[in-house]
Order: structure tokens, then sequence, then C-alpha cells
């Protein structure tokens, strides 16, 4: 391979830019590409620039927006706090194990596509770099029709659906055995009929729900007759929600998923809950008041419109800026 056999280096980083070196080495434009809305502490890396901790939530933070003085100390202090936990590991690394990376200086990306959109992300400063492409996966995704099973249990329902699923990271059958027979009891109580992605069979299962190991998310949230999403937070998924006009329940277990729904419950179109903690009561009251109270929907499904509402898809956004940077060959800002 010589550094003439490519143009360009498009390439996912984590907490480093370790990953640059091999735009380096090919002498090459660089594309960093975030598969979640912020930049976290890598924000002033890859910008030049770091958005103000007093009114911009750091991606690790348990809010959308920090709001009380101490919302806003503590997000200074997970910043400043990860900051220095992320430096001292590169150092270590680079004095102890030293590596050939070590010894190039990193390439500041041309450009940053970041899955973000204002229907979630909340307002703030945005570098010139820094190209927002939220819900690019459902561009890119062709909708297929739903298993017949699934569509006419969905289509024979009076009183619409609700689609649960934590994800593919966690699996609900490893929930204690208190919070799962919780979970049951209150959704056999409503009128509505239930999709779950589940992992195992369940006894005594109520006649109002279906479990499946593996469902169709996406198709399932476009139906009209799905009424509410219950969801850990992930943002494809949000994305997908927003796309449908579904509101959501959220249960957010780790990463930015707290922030993610933090920001939908600042929006009306979200309800959060902590997991580990329900009762039964108490969830029956929030997936009733998300079922009954039409704000919730109404601001869906105005969410939806905003999303679905724009000059050119994420996609295209991609090919464009992607061969700009080509073009220019490396377009400096």
């Amino acid at each position: 391979m010589t550094p003439t056999d490519f143009d360009l280096v498009i390439i996912e980083p984590l907490f480093s830019e370790c990953v640059s070196y091999l735009a380096a080495k090919l002498n090459v434009p660089l594309i960093y590409v975030l598969p979640v809305p912020t930049m976290g502490i890598m924000e002033r890396i890859f910008t030049g620039h770091i958005s103000n901790p007093a009114v911009v939530a750091f991606n690790l933070a348990r809010f959308g927006v920090p709001k009380t003085f101490f919302q806003r100390t503590s997000n200074l202090a997970i910043y400043i706090s990860c900051t220095i936990i992320r430096m001292y590991n590169e150092l270590i690394m680079k004095f102890t194990a030293p590596r050939e990376y070590d010894l190039h200086t990193p390439v500041p990306p041309s450009l940053v596509f970041v899955n973000r959109h204002f229907t979630i992300e909340p307002a703030s400063p945005i570098s010139s770099n820094v190209v927002e492409i939220g819900g690019i996966h459902l561009n890119l995704k062709a909708t297929k029709k739903l298993p017949k099973d699934i569509l006419n249990f969905i289509e024979q329902s009076p009183h619409g659906v609700v689609y649960f699923t934590l994800g593919s990271t966690v699996k609900m059958t490893s929930l204690p055995e208190h919070i799962k027979n919780a979970i049951i009891d209150a959704l056999g109580q409503i009128p509505q009929r239930v999709l779950w992605k589940y992992e195992d069979k369940i006894e005594n299962l109520p006649k109002n729900v279906m479990i499946k190991k593996w469902l169709p998310q996406h198709e399932i949230l476009l139906h009209p007759n799905v009424k509410l999403f219950i969801s850990h937070g992930g943002i494809s998924g949000l994305y997908e929600a927003i796309d449908g006009g579904v509101p959501i329940l959220g249960f957010p277990l780790f990463g930015d998923q707290q922030r993610n729904i933090d920001n939908l419950v600042n929006a009306e179109i979200a309800i959060s809950m902590d997991i580990l903690s329900i009762t039964k009561d108490a969830f029956l009251k929030n997936v009733l008041e998300l079922l009954k109270n039409k704000k919730y929907m109404e601001n869906a499904k105005d969410a939806s419109k905003i999303f679905k509402d724009r000059p050119m898809s994420p996609a295209s956004l991609v090919v464009y800026w992607t061969e700009y940077v080509l073009h220019h060959k490396g377009a400096p800002t």
C-alpha cells in the first residue's frame, strides 16, 4: 500500500486522536464520524471550540440542559474529570507502551459528521467543520413490510399498540424478578396491546402482550396504530420514534441515554423512569399518562414533521461534504 492508493480517511474516533495516525501516514484529509449527538471531551480537539458547560450538558450528564447551580457545577466537574482521565491514560500509554502513532502529530479533521438533530438535541454552538446528520440510518434503510403475525396484531388492536424494547445490549431476562413482575402486571392492565422484545418465554403472559426475540423496530414505529414506545434511550431508536411521531417512556441505562431522554422530557414528548426502582403503580401511571394525555402525541407528531422537513437528506449531506473535502484536498477551516 502506498500513500497514493487512497484520497481520504473516514473513521470513528473514541476518546483519543490516535486514529488520525492513518491519515498522517497516508498524507490525506481526515473526516470523523460520531454515532452520538455530542463530541464531549473531544470537542475542543476536533473543532478548536468548547461549548460552555453552564449551558450545554456534557454527553455523560444525567440531564439535557443544566438548569440549576448544582447541575452546572456537576456538568463542569464531569467534563474536567473525564478530560484529566483521558490525558492521564494517554500519557501512561505513550511512556510505558509507545506505539508508532505516538511519534506523529495528530491530524485535525477537515469535517466531523455528528449524529444529531435539533428535535432531540437542544441548541448549542456548532463549529463550521461540524455537519449534523441525525437520523442518517433512516435514509439508508429501506422500510420493509411487517411480518404478517405482527401486522395483524397491530391492526387488530382497537385501542392501539405499545412497543417495548431495551435494545440489543441489555437483555430483559437479566432484570430482577420483582421488576419484571411489576412490568408484566402493569402491562396486563392497559387496554392497548403490547409488542415486547423479550428473549425468553413468560409464564402467565397477559393476553394483550406478544413477545418476540427480535422485532422490526422502525417499521413498527411507523405504523399509525402504535401509540407509545418504551425505550432505553438509544439515539437510533429515538430518531425512529421521532420519525414515526410516537411518544416515549424512557428507561435510560448508561452512556448518553439519560441525556437523550431528558431532552425529550423537556420537549414534553417523553417521561423518564429508573428501571431499577420502578413499581407496578408508578409504571402503570406513567404509561397511562403518555397514552391519555394528548399533548405527548401532539408534540411527537409536530417533532416528526420538523424532523422530516429538510432541504437535503442526511445521506445527501454526507455525499456533498465528502466530495467537497476531496475537491479542495482537505478544505481547511
